[in-house]
C-alpha cells in the first residue's frame, strides 16, 4: 500500500491523545539530557545524539591519532548526565561505547574528562 501524506496531521493528533502526562504510569518517557539532569530511570536508552567520535575504536589507545580535543566539553558533560541517569540498565550504540572509551583513556592521561 502507498502511504498518504494528507493522514499525517491525523496520526499526529492521535499520538497526541496516546500521550501519559504522569511519569509514573508511561510506559517510556522520550526527552532531552536537559531535561533529565537530577532524574534517574531503571532503564536508559542513549541514541547517538552526540558528537561524532573522530576515530575507530580500535585507534582509541593511540592518543597521538586520536586525543578528543574535538568533542567540545559540553558534549562531555552531556554524556556524563546522560549515562549516569541509569539506575539498573543502560542502553548505549556503538558510537556511544567509543565515545566512552574514548573518555577514559583521556581521563586516564590527563586526570580528567
Amino acid at each position: 500500500s502507498s502511504s498518504n501524506p494528507s493522514l499525517i496531521p491525523e496520526l499526529v493528533e492521535r499520538l497526541y491523545g496516546c500521550i501519559e502526562r504522569e511519569a509514573q504510569h508511561a510506559d517510556f518517557i522520550l526527552g532531552t539530557v536537559h531535561k533529565s539532569k537530577g532524574l534517574e530511570f531503571d532503564t536508559v536508552v542513549i541514541t547517538d545524539d552526540f558528537a561524532k567520535v573522530p576515530c575507530a575504536a580500535h585507534n582509541l589507545p593511540s592518543l597521538s591519532i586520536c586525543s578528543g580535543g574535538d568533542i567540545p566539553d559540553d558534549e562531555w558533560n552531556l554524556l556524563y548526565v546522560a549515562v549516569t541517569r541509569a539506575k539498573s540498565s543502560l542502553v548505549i550504540t556503538k558510537n556511544i561505547t567509543n565515545i566512552l572509551t574514548l573518555a577514559g583513556v583521556r581521563a586516564l592521561t590527563t586526570g580528567g574528562c
